[in-house]
């Protein structure tokens, strides 16, 4: 598993783009950023941002790597393409591109940002065609709640500071 974090303003207002022309896909969902003025802002500070997921996931990457091989999940390729990006929901995947994408906006602790690479990642490695957005999500929960991973998710929620 290889993690490459990436910024890219033409990705950030396509998604912004798509937010804002479909908001009733988002109404339902516990964290969404609406705001437009968080794109000028990450686009501004990118290298910090990148650097700042970075500093989050490298040190735990090898131990969800393992986690995730004891679990058989299987990413489509080694090295998935993480997008940073400010506005919308939490995070979200793209099983063609074999990327996710992760908001470094808003977050409640680096806890929360690491969750939601793990939680894109394994939305990858159990992708069927056909699934429900509810049956995806029902699929990485038990994931998630599955040892060792659920030990993670444990530690993970527990931090605090961001």
């Amino acid at each position: 598993m290889n993690v490459v974090f990436k910024y890219s303003f033409v990705a950030e207002v396509e998604k912004y783009s798509y937010l804002i022309m479909h908001p009733k896909e988002f109404k339902d969902l516990r964290s969404v950023v609406w705001d437009p003025f968080y794109i000028l802002v990450s686009s501004l500070s990118k290298r910090s941002r990148l650097s700042w997921a970075e500093d989050i996931w490298r040190p735990i990457e090898p131990e969800v790597a393992r986690a995730f091989k004891v679990l058989k999940l299987e990413l489509p390729k080694e090295e998935v393409v993480c997008y940073i990006y400010s506005t919308g929901c939490e995070g979200w995947y793209t099983p063609s591109k074999s990327c996710i994408y992760a908001r470094i906006t808003k977050c409640k602790s680096r806890g929360e940002f690491a969750l939601t690479i793990i939680h894109e990642l394994a939305h990858l490695a159990t992708y069927k065609i056909g699934q429900s957005h509810m049956e995806g999500e029902n699929t990485v929960d038990e994931c998630m709640a599955r040892f060792p991973l659920s030990d993670i998710v444990t530690r993970l929620e527990s931090l605090s500071h961001i």
